[in-house]
């Protein structure tokens, strides 16, 4: 499947869309420039997460990447989680113009992070 058709099933799908996590963590962040909102919502268990959603207000590209992003956290350590933004938004095809927008996704992650550390 190629960035096109990817961007457009994640897009029409949102898999990972949803609410926050009863006791879990979220975080929020906006682009000012564009009003965007990305909030990530992250399941926690014994300091590695195993689930994550979102809620999205934004473009199809935002949508889609955001999509990537959440499933790539899963396993992943809440204190020293990576991710790969430029590999993302060249899965879905975003435009480089629209990095700036998709840094929001690793800002809201950052933000739910905080939150387990001040637990």
């Amino acid at each position: 499947m190629g960035p096109v058709e990817l961007k457009s099933k994640l897009f029409r799908e949102t898999p990972h869309a949803g609410r926050a996590f009863v006791g879990g963590l979220t975080g929020e962040a906006r682009h000012a420039l564009s009003a965007s909102t990305v909030r990530v919502h992250l399941r926690v268990e014994a300091g590695v997460i195993s689930e994550a959603r979102y809620e999205v207000r934004g473009c199809p590209d935002l949508i889609a990447a955001l999509d990537l992003a959440v499933q790539s956290l899963v396993n992943q350590s809440v204190s020293s989680w990576v991710l790969d933004l430029r590999a993302i938004a060249q899965a879905v095809g975003a435009p480089t113009d629209k990095l700036g927008k998709l840094l929001t996704i690793e800002d809201a992650i950052r933000a739910a992070a905080i939150g387990f550390a001040e637990r």
